[in-house]
């Protein structure tokens, strides 16, 4: 009880959940974000158009089938599916959103990512300093770019990209 008063997760909680460090009621209003984007993928039978990455316990599974069903569509060998990426401007997502239910070719859409110490310019699509007194920016939705990595996409970050100087 004693946690509750303190706005704290009880570690009776804290033994059975994902891991948080956020204050009791921050935590509950997670929660519920995260059982109504569950219960709304249930009623509506398939996935999402963007997935809300944050929202998820362990992460790396939805990338893996991502990377998964991209292999068998092009019948190559999973450890030769990389992601490139592409942050989508607002006009694009607005274009998306006008088609109703959109689904990227390959990939998927990802929102719920955050930069701590920038800020996104979106009309240059760059990062740029952040602003004062901001500590933390969502990032607009990124489309996770499925790709076979002997055949890389242009016009994206690519995540094998070597550094250069």
């Amino acid at each position: 009880m004693r946690s509750v008063l303190q706005n704290e997760l009880p570690s009776v909680w804290k033994a059975v959940s994902y891991p948080s460090k956020k204050t009791l009621l921050s935590y509950v209003e997670d929660l519920a974000s995260r059982i109504a984007m569950l219960e709304q993928w249930i009623e509506s039978e398939k996935a999402p158009s963007v997935f809300w990455l944050s929202g998820f316990f362990f992460t790396h599974s939805l990338l893996t089938g991502v990377r998964q069903n991209f292999a068998r569509k092009s019948k190559v060998p999973i450890d030769k599916v990389t992601f490139a990426f592409d942050v989508l401007k607002p006009e694009a997502v607005r274009e998306l959103e006008a088609k109703g239910d959109f689904k990227p070719e390959d990939g998927c859409y990802i929102r719920g990512l955050f930069l701590e110490g920038a800020g996104w310019n979106e009309k240059h699509a760059c990062l740029q300093e952040q602003a004062a007194k901001v500590l933390h920016v969502e990032m607009p939705i990124i489309h996770f770019i499925a790709q076979n990595i002997d055949q890389p996409a242009t016009n994206t970050y690519n995540s094998q990209s070597e550094i250069s100087e």
